[in-house]
């Protein structure tokens, strides 16, 4: 509709890369529609329309990635829906006989060979979460319907670094300035413990 349309062309706005783009999207997807599974009759296999689910703010798996590849194709970029099986669940073998073994639906984008779960709330673009890597899963478009698995990232990309400076004073008290760096996987979970700030500092001495 007129609305989402708007909101895709300010998105978008000023950014020539392609995946710059996406991330801006992506990120609007996860920040501001809910997960919500309301899978009625028909809705239990078929999304809902893009613009229900963008004037609603919420929908499941399939809901949202339909709502994130309609928005990316408004902005140009081909996107495409991916039924998935988490890796939970083990692997299959190729085309197997019933749909049913599929138990998610993201989004993929060819031009960069990305997987995006639109339900990753707290996942960054480059990072998908470990339950969809290294899955099985079956990109559905209007010309072909083609048997993948998604990619796996290597420990390189999945790294924490700490560092830590400990003083100690003439009494025996310590004084600790520290920084962790995280890339990865694990990104999703610090963004989950410390996003409140209300609960950011018991978190933090928790942690």
């Amino acid at each position: 509709d007129n609305e989402s349309k708007k909101l895709v062309a300010e998105l978008i706005a000023g950014k020539e890369n392609n995946l710059d783009k996406v991330r801006t999207i992506h990120n609007w997807v996860v920040q501001n529609t809910r997960y919500i599974g309301l899978e009625f009759g028909i809705h239990g296999h078929k999304p809902y329309k893009a613009y229900e689910v963008f004037s609603r703010k919420y929908g499941d798996c399939k809901d949202k990635a339909t709502l994130l590849i309609s928005m990316l194709k408004e902005a140009g970029i081909p996107a495409d829906i991916v039924i998935i099986r988490t890796r939970n669940l083990g692997n299959i073998d190729p085309y197997p006989s019933s749909l049913a073994v599929f138990n998610h639906a993201i989004c993929y984008v060819p031009e960069f060979d990305l997987y995006l779960d639109g339900t990753a709330e707290y996942s960054g673009t480059s990072e998908l979460p470990f339950s969809d890597q290294g899955a099985p899963v079956m990109v559905v478009n209007k010309d072909k319907r083609e048997f993948l698995t998604t990619p796996v990232f290597s420990p390189d990309a999945n790294t924490n670094t700490d560092v830590y400076n400990v003083s100690l004073d003439e009494e025996g008290g310590i004084l600790i300035d520290g920084r962790r760096d995280l890339k990865g996987q694990f990104n999703a979970y610090y963004r989950q413990q410390f996003q409140e700030e209300k609960t950011r500092k018991q978190n933090l001495e928790k942690s």
